[in-house]
């Protein structure tokens, strides 16, 4: 303390950092490394620092790992730990800095979305994701255990965190909303729908035949299942396919158990049919390209309706 003079950092207590990069934007620790983001810069701070007493000091200079890209200012709050390094938004979009302190763009499939300023970054271990809150009311979750990227819509909140091990979100209004493991969006059901790329077995602009489609998965609950195919690029779908899931898979057999011996062998619900598996065949089957959007319609209030596992096709490639 000095009479006159309000409390402040000891000049000796600090770090320079080179001004390369512009001003500094976003730290997080790696290892045992404090990585300083600049907006198109990265530097590594190594070292314990001093003592509370002020003494001892071993930090080093900070060291430039990456020259051309960094945390935007605008998406600060990006910056998040995960099992293979750091993740964050810049001005390019999302990087990450590995644990050998190497940078790669693993954002490219959703780089639609490089506009958005990032409000948040949280990872949800027990689903093995990485989650980007978007000022636009998307979110960004990445997979690193698949290496997939996927979308959630309908999330018009400020910030998010993960408190005792769950997701949650606050909005302007000051609305909390935790996540849980129920299919409700407040009293709205949540359903699923899968958008796929494009296959092309005859690879680009080569002519295919596509006779059957078949999926395999798991049922859920109660719903009719919707897929809407699209052919040759095409951004409107051209034939409807709608199974209903429920009458087909849970149905009872045998007289609902009161014919033939209650509820065991001869009848009742416990014969249920879990697997999940329908095939298709497309009206139109000669194509250069094919996809699908596949969801259920008419799902009970809060139930989810199905489990996917896979697609395949019967196909037929034409040479020359």
């Amino acid at each position: 303390f000095k009479e006159g003079i309000a409390v402040e950092f000891n000049d000796t207590l600090t770090v320079s950092i080179d001004a390369l990069g512009e001003r500094i934007t976003a730290w997080k620790a790696l290892d045992d490394k404090l990585v300083i983001f600049k907006e198109t810069s990265i530097f590594i701070l190594r070292g314990d620092g001093p003592s509370d007493a002020g003494f001892g000091s071993d930090f080093g200079q900070p060291v430039q790992v990456s020259s051309d890209v960094g945390c935007a200012l605008e998406s600060k709050n990006s910056v998040v730990l995960t099992p293979n390094g750091l993740m964050f938004k810049s001005n390019k979009g999302v990087y990450l800095l590995n644990r050998s302190l190497q940078t790669s763009y693993i954002g490219s499939p959703v780089e639609e979305f490089n506009s958005a300023n990032v409000l948040s970054a949280n990872l949800v271990a027990d689903f093995n994701e990485v989650r980007f809150l978007l000022s636009t009311g998307r979110l960004l979750v990445y997979n690193y255990y698949f290496d997939q990227w996927s979308t959630f819509t309908n999330f018009s909140d400020s910030d998010a965190i993960m408190w005792n091990n769950s997701f949650t979100t606050v909005n302007s209004a000051g609305q909390v909303r935790r996540e849980d493991t129920t299919f409700l969006d407040g009293s709205s059901s949540i359903k699923h729908k899968i958008g796929t790329a494009w296959y092309q077995f005859a690879k680009t602009q080569g002519f295919q035949r596509v006779y059957n489609i078949q999926l395999l998965g798991a049922f859920k609950g109660d719903h009719t299942l919707k897929v809407a195919v699209y052919y040759n690029f095409e951004e409107f779908a051209r034939e409807y396919f709608y199974v209903n899931a429920g009458t087909i898979l849970a149905s009872e057999h045998f007289g609902d158990g009161a014919t033939f011996g209650v509820d065991e062998v001869f009848g009742g619900s416990s014969t249920t049919e879990t697997v999940y598996q329908f095939g298709f065949k497309p009206k139109r089957q000669k194509c250069q390209s094919i996809r699908f959007e596949i969801e259920d319609v008419f799902s009970a209030t809060g139930t989810e309706g199905f489990q996917l596992t896979g697609i395949a096709f019967e196909v037929g490639i034409k040479s020359g």
